[in-house]
């Protein structure tokens, strides 16, 4: 309570353990002792196909859990990163870790810091798009950014908060906001 941090970010996996248990536990806690309205994301990876059942019937409990304190407001945002998209947890951490640094980098131009912090008020699921110059065609860029992303990613990209950078030269902000409708906010700084 006596932090002024507003935005924190939790992560943990998402099979188990000391860390699964806590971090459905500690935003419960935070959010009563805060004065202040915290806002709380939750980053959690969930198990590999080549775990044991074990990781399997903790993932199932720890997203029974993890529901139940976002439904009741606890947790605000969530983003879950899918441990089989890459030959390694290393790889993968490094890649999902590289990707939410990244999403601060948005902030340039027609977009401020505040326009992020939009985002993470939002009640919900977060998703990270990076789009790929060299692929010409905006459709296909998001279509490879949503395959390529180590984090999984709803296959209704309809949002309430949008917040992008687009090279104009290499990307189509219509088709953008054609095929990622957002309906209370959006924030696109289009840049050369």
């Amino acid at each position: 309570s006596k932090f002024t941090q507003k935005y924190i970010t939790m992560l943990s996996s998402g099979n188990g353990g000391t860390g699964s248990k806590a971090v459905v536990m500690i935003p419960r806690l935070i959010k009563k002792v805060s004065t202040d309205k915290k806002i709380i994301s939750l980053i959690a990876t969930f198990p590999s196909i080549n775990e044991t059942d074990i990781d399997f019937q903790n993932a199932i409990d720890f997203w029974n859990e993890m529901i139940e304190q976002y439904e009741k407001g606890f947790i605000d945002n969530l983003m879950f990163i899918d441990n089989n998209k890459m030959s390694s947890e290393q790889l993968i951490n490094k890649s999902a870790l590289k990707d939410y640094d990244d999403m601060f980098e948005v902030v340039a131009g027609k977009v401020d810091s505040s326009d992020l912090a939009r985002v993470f008020k939002e009640r919900g699921y977060n998703v990270i798009l990076k789009l790929d110059p060299k692929i010409r065609n905006t459709a296909d860029a998001i279509d490879k950014a949503i395959d390529d992303s180590v984090f999984y990613v709803p296959e209704n990209l309809e949002c309430e908060a949008l917040v992008a950078t687009v090279n104009i030269n290499d990307f189509n902000v219509s088709e953008i906001k054609n095929r990622i409708p957002s309906y209370s906010f959006s924030k696109i700084n289009e840049t050369t």
